[in-house]
């Protein structure tokens, strides 16, 4: 249980980190503290310069977004004001779409794991290594895999089979 308890806590013990830097970004904060944890794992942050001049601009076209539709509007996100002049704001825009990505990212890689360890069960522990493969690489394209038309595919795979599919 004490294992189970110290795994636990490494693995989410820097979320409030990555949960603070990453609600920085979306509200382009100006306090340099608040990107350490992207410094930490390698990523550009852009000067603070920058980061005062795209905060005014996304500002300013949320108040023009409001006056306009004449009601008070739902918040607009920063990347999405951004996007039309993201060569303006690049290392600003860069940061944006990065903590867009992250969250996807890591998410893939857990459901990959996920996947994984329902392939590799004991009772498959005696399969070599290209078939888990291959079993994991069909678990990740799912939607493809129930596009395909299963007479078509049966068919195919019918002859020099032992075990007639179809």
């Amino acid at each position: 249980m004490d294992n189970i308890l110290q795994e636990l806590k490494a693995r989410f013990s820097n979320r409030g980190e990555l949960l603070r830097a990453l609600e920085a970004a979306e509200n382009l904060s100006l306090n340099a503290d608040d990107y350490k944890y992207f410094e930490e794992i390698g990523v550009e942050i852009p000067s603070l310069e920058g980061i005062t001049v795209a905060r005014n601009y996304v500002e300013k076209k949320r108040s023009e977004f409001s006056e306009a539709s004449g009601t008070k509007a739902r918040k607009e996100r920063a990347i999405s004001l951004l996007y039309m002049v993201r060569e303006a704001f690049q290392n600003v825009y860069s940061l944006l779409v990065f903590c867009d990505t992250f969250g996807c990212s890591t998410a893939i890689y857990e459901s990959s794991f996920s996947a994984l360890t329902q392939i590799d069960i004991p009772q498959r522990q005696c399969m070599t290594t290209r078939r888990p493969l291959n079993l994991t690489l069909l678990s990740w394209e799912k939607k493809l895999l129930m596009s395909l038309e299963k007479t078509t595919f049966l068919r195919k795979f019918h002859s020099n089979r032992r075990l007639q599919l179809f």
